[in-house]
């Protein structure tokens, strides 16, 4: 995985109980998707290309092993 230079970012967020996943352009902090199940990230990554551009190192897809 390229982690330079990579236009987004994903973040973990608890809100009220509730834990999701969200993937974030990291120029304007605009979130593009967010789900609360980790393989549904990673589909909406891979089917948008964005594993291509390269994106950082989240311990959550290594954890549950997604790639």
């Amino acid at each position: 995985m390229k982690t330079t230079n990579n236009p987004y970012k994903i973040e973990k967020v608890t809100d009220s109980g509730m834990t999701y996943y969200q993937v974030v352009r990291k120029s304007d902090e605009a979130i593009l998707y967010a789900n609360g199940m980790i393989d549904c990230i990673a589909k909406f990554i891979l089917d948008e290309g964005i594993d291509m551009l390269g994106f950082d190192s989240v311990p959550e897809f290594a954890n549950n092993h997604v790639f």
